[in-house]
């Protein structure tokens, strides 16, 4: 949920940034977002692997720690900035979201009864679409009340950051509290 409402909050954010700061139009926009939809899809497709690889709450653990880390890289961002910071942050932010989607719905339908995965994939995506909803309201409130726009919008990021790298410790503690629990195994 913390991943899905700095994720979505960011693509509103980011968003007016390009049009109302950098003056894009709306198919500038939707090109200048070609890094984090390419990093999100290149992430969602590796997760698999690095799941394999390192462990879901490893994978998890570091996608969250990135994911973060690529906020506060876009604390530096303001209307003059070099269109290169704002792509390097998104690459992070996409690929670790995408690494993110897979890893943990995998965790909750491993926990869950094979009559009961209807259930569990309802709640996941009803948590998903809170979180967008709730990430969508509060980087828009807090980039509205604040002016010039880059301020608010550093606000929102170092916020995005403030969830998502505690949110590392939260998922590891929760995650090897529970390992032996069915699912959570490596």
């Amino acid at each position: 949920m913390v991943s899905g409402a700095t994720f979505y909050g960011l693509l509103f954010t980011l968003g007016l940034y390009f049009q109302q700061v950098r003056g894009f139009s709306a198919l500038e926009t939707g090109l200048a977002f070609l890094p984090l939809t390419a990093s999100v899809t290149v992430g969602s497709m590796v997760s698999n692997r690095v799941v394999r690889t390192a462990g879901t709450g490893l994978a998890v653990c570091a996608a969250l720690g990135s994911e973060g880390l690529g906020f506060l890289g876009l604390l530096m961002v303001d209307g003059a900035s070099a269109y290169w910071i704002v792509a390097a942050s998104m690459l992070v932010i996409g690929f670790s979201a995408g690494l993110i989607t897979p890893a943990a719905t995998a965790v909750l339908m491993g926990t869950v009864e094979p009559g009961e995965s209807g259930i569990a994939a309802g709640v996941l995506n009803s948590a998903r679409q809170t979180g967008a909803a709730v990430g969508v309201a509060v980087f828009g409130s807090v980039v509205a009340s604040s002016q010039p726009f880059a301020d608010g919008m550093r606000t929102a990021c170092e916020f995005a950051a403030t969830l998502l790298l505690p949110g590392t410790g939260v998922w590891w503690v929760a995650w090897s509290g529970g390992r032996s629990a069915k699912g959570w195994a490596k």
